[in-house]
């Protein structure tokens, strides 16, 4: 949902976008390490799945992990055209 746009050279991304408040990963992980994704994965894949209720947890859970991954891929790639001259990228 897009909350107000500046001008263009004020534009930043979290001034543009409101979020959906997080309820599976804590809202300032950042999932910068294999390790950090790993352990919501593995929460994901050792979780009993019993009723509907369940199902439904899990499916929002592994929905906002992937939410949170696609946003950071997509950051890093935006940084890495923006600047495709700096190796560090």
């Amino acid at each position: 949902m897009i909350t107000h746009i500046k001008e263009k050279d004020e534009l930043k991304t979290t001034e543009l976008i409101s979020f959906k408040k997080r309820r599976f990963l804590p809202e300032n992980e950042k999932l910068e390490s294999f390790e950090a994704v790993k352990k919501y994965i593995d929460d994901l894949l050792s979780r009993k799945i019993d009723t509907t209720e369940d199902l439904k947890k899990w499916l929002h859970d592994r929905e906002e992990l992937e939410n949170v991954l696609f946003e950071r891929m997509d950051r890093k790639y935006i940084a890495f055209t923006r600047e495709a001259t700096n190796p560090q990228l």
